[in-house]
């Protein structure tokens, strides 16, 4: 692999403030490997999957942000994104990550 790609899924434009944290931890886990990110905005297709439709808007970030890793956030978690990834559990690997505190500093 030369290089890692990877594709934010979010709530809102806000959260492309994660594309940073995601950059940093593959940064220290691979030094010497390249990285792409992608943030995943719907908003400019014509089409765009529905709001909180998690297979729909992996599928169209396929499509239009390939991706080696996706990461898919969510502001209020519920059963739905857990349910979805488990239909796909043959092609998807997925890892819960639980931002604990966030501060921000102005």
């Amino acid at each position: 692999m030369n290089e890692i790609t990877y594709t934010l899924i979010a709530d809102g434009s806000s959260d492309k403030v994660f594309l940073r944290i995601i950059k940093w931890c593959l940064d220290d886990l691979y030094p010497k490997l390249p990285t792409k990110e992608q943030y995943a905005d719907f908003r400019t297709l014509r089409n765009p999957p529905r709001a909180g439709d998690v297979l729909g808007q992996i599928k169209y970030a396929e499509n239009y942000y390939p991706f080696d890793i996706c990461f898919y956030h969510r502001d209020a978690e519920s059963n739905d994104v857990k349910k979805a990834l488990s239909l796909r559990s043959c092609e998807i690997y997925n890892v819960c990550l639980i931002i604990t505190k966030i501060v921000w500093f102005v």
